[in-house]
């Protein structure tokens, strides 16, 4: 009987699920294999630095309220290395009619709590506040799962979620809101859905207090790879495989085959299978088609992230605010920026660093751009925004090749029907990104939680 345990995916959840096996597969005197495709480690996680110049390329946070980001921290021994927003910096803005307004008090995620923050919101239109009024009055209940768009448009009008709404909650995934799932997406609103409520009063009645940390946000003092490289650091028996792609899993008689690019083969007992889906789909298409063809539903979006850092004296705007959001309305190459320097409280000299998201649902190729290109494109809409005429002393740039998933409309039902089917073949589980959110809490939580299917299969002291 072999004697391995395998990780397939060295991003955040399959760097958690080997975090969770490493000491069971230790006391059991069984290897664990961790295998990633990249010369690098941690998936969508990328950081740039340069002196004290840090500009994360990925996920550049995570929320304080989902515990996994922070607990994981703090079996790393790095919790104390977190930090949250910088003192003094609040609030976001919005591009609306080619100037950045800033985003009302009173409003999350789109939504107003309370009338008098809707009705006070200049930046709309007098008939869009007026429109969303009707929410106020209950309505019919929500039955099955819908887009956000439809169910939101239903209840505040067009005018609020073309130019609130869509920027700040599709922003998350790059995706189209009339396309994505109401339940996988934002599930907090799909009980006010189905109960039919208003969903302003709802959000009054909901008005979170300060979190525990003290700050929304969290992030790590050298930037999110910070997290990744404290995780190597820990799984110190573990042996990683780095550029090492993993192309096909085949069932054996007492486990899986794996397949190796080059030709190499390698017999497991057990596999968390921690890839994107579009990736799983491949090493899946052979041994279990159907499983594969789920996979390949789920619709993945191109990414790219540019970023910049200026001389202090150049920019022409006070940055006081996290960033910037771009509706899709406005018809703009970048769909996001973020102002990291007031963002963090971290030293960047003399340079105030920014970057530029690009990339949505529906565009086509943005990645078969030259890095040039895509410079280009990121400086031509922010700099006129931000009154800077002069060049960037840094430029940097990260792709992110079908990096969300979409979680369009049953996606929910389908990952949960995917993930009974897998019970059927012992010490395996799937995990990453693609099942139940995209957050670094979300994919700890989906890796550690595949470890535990596999460390109870196998009999693992430890497993649940």
């Amino acid at each position: 009987m072999t004697d391995r345990i395998a990780v397939v995916g060295g991003g955040i959840s399959g760097l958690s699920a080997a975090l969770a096996l490493e000491p069971l597969a230790r006391a059991r005197g069984l290897e664990l294999h961790v295998f990633e495709r990249e010369p690098r480690w941690g998936g969508a996680i990328r950081t740039f630095r340069q002196d004290t110049l840090v500009i994360d390329g990925g996920p550049d946070c995570f929320l304080a309220r989902k515990p996994q980001g922070v607990a994981l921290c703090r079996d790393l021994g790095i919790e104390g290395r977190l930090m949250g927003l910088r003192p003094g910096t609040s609030g976001a803005y919005v591009l609306a009619d080619g100037k950045l307004r800033r985003i009302p008090l009173g409003w999350t995620t789109g939504i107003p709590r309370g009338v008098r923050p809707l009705l006070g919101a200049r930046l709309l239109p007098v008939g869009a506040r007026l429109r969303a009024l009707r929410d106020l009055v209950p309505g019919r209940p929500v039955e099955g799962d819908v887009s956000l768009g439809a169910y939101l448009r239903g209840r505040l009008g067009d005018g609020i979620v073309d130019r609130l709404v869509d920027p700040i909650l599709s922003g998350v995934y790059a995706g189209d809101l009339d396309a994505l799932s109401l339940e996988s997406c934002a599930p907090e609103l799909a009980a006010r859905a189905r109960s039919g409520a208003s969903l302003i009063w709802g959000m009054v009645r909901r008005r979170p207090g300060p979190p525990p940390t003290g700050s929304v946000f969290l992030t790590v003092d050298t930037g999110m790879q910070g997290l990744v490289e404290a995780a190597l650091d820990r799984l110190g028996s573990a042996r990683l495989h780095a550029a090492t792609s993993v192309t096909a899993l085949a069932r054996t008689g007492d486990g899986y085959e794996l397949t190796l690019a080059g030709g190499g083969r390698l017999d497991v007992r057990g596999v968390v299978l921690a890839l994107p889906a579009p990736r799983a789909a491949r090493v899946l298409a052979s041994a279990a088609p159907r499983w594969a063809q789920a996979l390949e539903r789920v619709d993945c979006v191109d990414l790219a992230v540019v970023g910049l850092a200026y001389r202090d004296g150049d920019v022409g705007v006070p940055l006081d605010g996290t960033g910037f959001v771009v509706p899709r309305r406005e018809r703009r190459a970048i769909t996001a920026a973020t102002w990291l320097g007031a963002k963090w409280p971290r030293p960047s000299g003399s340079l105030v660093p920014v970057r530029a998201f690009l990339g949505r649902a529906g565009d086509r190729g943005l990645l078969d751009l030259s890095d040039e290109q895509l410079v280009a494109k990121a400086r031509g809409e922010l700099e006129p925004l931000m009154g800077i005429t002069a060049e960037p002393m840094v430029k940097v740039v990260f792709r992110h090749p079908q990096g969300l998933p979409q979680y369009t409309v049953g996606h929910g039902q389908r990952m949960r029907a995917l993930a009974e089917a897998t019970r059927a073949w012992p010490a395996f589980a799937l995990a990453g990104s693609a099942w139940d959110g995209v957050g670094i809490p979300d994919c700890i939580r989906s890796g550690q939680g595949a470890a535990a299917i596999v460390a109870a299969d196998l009999g693992l002291s430890g497993g649940t």
